[in-house]
């Protein structure tokens, strides 16, 4: 079995699940009607600046986020002892970051053959050190296990963001969009975070030994986390030399669709798994135990999700837009496909770092990063945009499968559990969303808009059911979670 009885901390568990679903929800909500109202204000070839932007972004992560916060969590008995020195180094690691963007902004500006990616990615540099600081904040909630004040951080945050992004978009700012808004948002935060939280103590005046002793401590999560900014932005990277600004425009706005809610999940996972997985690490029996429920939570989650963009998507896109963003559907859906496994490396990702495996974890985000802008230029090398999205989608999938079983030996669970763990919860999602994509090839074009709606809704209302049907079957255990007269009965 993967785990048994309740433990302690499993209501604490269920109770920063339950916020960060909130959280997810709220943001997601956010998204789409950010989302539909910049498809109405922007042309395709501004995304494909957004595009460019976050791929330089890759290059600052870790400067950007080094890892700071959560070496904080997963040494937090230590928390008042480090974090000034912590929050120094972060600080001056943001202001060297930033130079570096600008460095960096010079060569891809010529080129992408973008002129306004210069000025854009200036702004963005003075966002770095910032982020940087506030993720410390974000830090000492989590030691806390304040998940209510989490979410209504990050729901604040991501209201501000969405607020500027979509009047600066009415305005007319164009592809400084979203370079503005994040400073925005980023300086709103830190000024919210000041008058709530008080200001951070930062060390600014390092010791040879402090400097030493803090750079020894971040040394894998810098790099990891320069790594995972490729793992998220390396296709742009590639696409960007190899598509046209049309391209590139359908490629990112299609792959937003969905992976909004991927990065939304990531985040959310982060902040509520990582502090509670560190307060038990020690506790194998306990730390797999809660791994196994929150990592069957997710992917039971994600699939409802996917299912249901599967589903709506192609009508959906098509209606909301007129037809103007019609080339990134299938982006948007090929991604959904492989999104439940794509789930499971960010639980790999917390399980790995609540136990200080940065080296495991590096390794895995090597391949991510390596893998993503290999399968990126053969995608698009064989089958353009079509080619790239199924490529980068089965990278992302293969990505889930490799790094969860590292996660799981990790904690010591056995081959047979690992094996059972893929075939209750993984196989039904495949199972159903093939019969989805199936059935609407079967159907064919139905006219009228409303009428394709409809049915798409229907087709995903139906494919819930069964899958939640399937659950209750193979896995009830997991509907227990949700609903607990179920969980007594099995």
């Amino acid at each position: 079995m993967l785990h048994k009885g309740r433990g302690p901390g499993r209501s604490i568990a269920a109770k920063g699940m339950a916020w960060t679903g909130i959280t997810v929800v709220l943001a997601k909500l956010m998204s789409i009607v950010s989302q539909i109202v910049l498809g109405h204000l922007l042309s395709v070839e501004t995304y494909a600046v957004f595009a460019a932007a976050t791929a330089a972004l890759a290059f600052v992560s870790g400067f950007q986020n080094s890892g700071v916060g959560k070496v904080l969590v997963q040494r937090q008995s230590e928390y008042e002892r480090i974090a000034a020195d912590f929050a120094g180094f972060a600080f001056y690691l943001g202001s060297a970051g930033a130079v570096v963007l600008f460095l960096i902004a010079l060569g891809l500006s010529a080129g992408y053959g973008m002129p306004d990616l210069l000025p854009i990615l200036a702004v963005s540099a003075i966002t770095i050190p910032i982020i940087s600081i506030n993720s410390i904040y974000t830090a000492k909630q989590s030691i806390a296990l304040s998940f209510k004040t989490i979410s209504i951080y990050s729901t604040t945050y991501t209201a501000i963001y969405y607020i500027a992004l979509l009047l600066s978009a009415y305005f007319g700012t164009e592809s400084f969009s979203i370079a503005l808004a994040t400073l925005f948002a980023a300086v709103a935060m830190h000024l919210v975070y000041i008058r709530r939280m008080g200001v951070l103590d930062i060390n600014f005046r390092f010791s040879p030994a402090s400097f030493w002793s803090v750079f020894s401590a971040l040394k894998w999560t810098m790099l990891s986390s320069y790594i995972f900014g490729f793992t998220q932005s390396g296709d742009y990277l590639v696409l960007g030399r190899l598509f046209d600004k049309e391209q590139l425009g359908y490629y990112y706005f299609g792959f937003m669709l969905t992976a909004n809610v991927g990065l939304l999940l990531s985040l959310a996972i982060s902040q509520t798994l990582m502090p509670i997985f560190s307060k038990i690490k020690d506790d194998t029996v306990r730390l797999k135990r809660a791994f196994a429920q929150a990592s069957e939570t997710i992917i039971f989650l994600s699939s409802i999700i996917c299912l249901g963009i599967v589903a709506v998507a192609p009508e959906a896109v098509h209606s909301l837009w007129s037809g103007k963003w019609d080339p990134s559907i299938f982006v948007a859906v090929a991604i959904a496909v492989t999104f439940p496994l794509r789930v499971l490396a960010s639980m790999a990702a917390v399980a790995l770092e609540a136990r200080g495996r940065w080296r495991q974890r590096t390794m895995l985000l090597v391949y991510d990063a390596l893998g993503i802008m290999i399968f990126a230029a053969v995608g698009a090398w064989l089958g353009a945009l079509s080619g790239a999205a199924v490529a980068v989608a089965f990278h992302r999938g293969v990505t889930g499968l490799l790094a969860f079983p590292v996660a799981m030996r990790s904690l010591e669970f056995h081959y047979g559990d690992i094996g059972r763990y893929f075939l209750q919860s993984a196989t039904p999602f495949f199972l159903i969303v093939a019969l989805v994509i199936a059935f609407k090839q079967w159907l064919g074009p139905v006219p009228g808009a409303v009428e394709q709606l409809l049915i798409a809704a229907g087709v995903a209302g139906a494919a819930i059911a069964v899958f939640l049907a399937v659950t209750f079957l193979t896995n009830r255990k997991v509907l227990g979670y949700f609903v607990p007269a179920i969980n007594r009965r099995a």
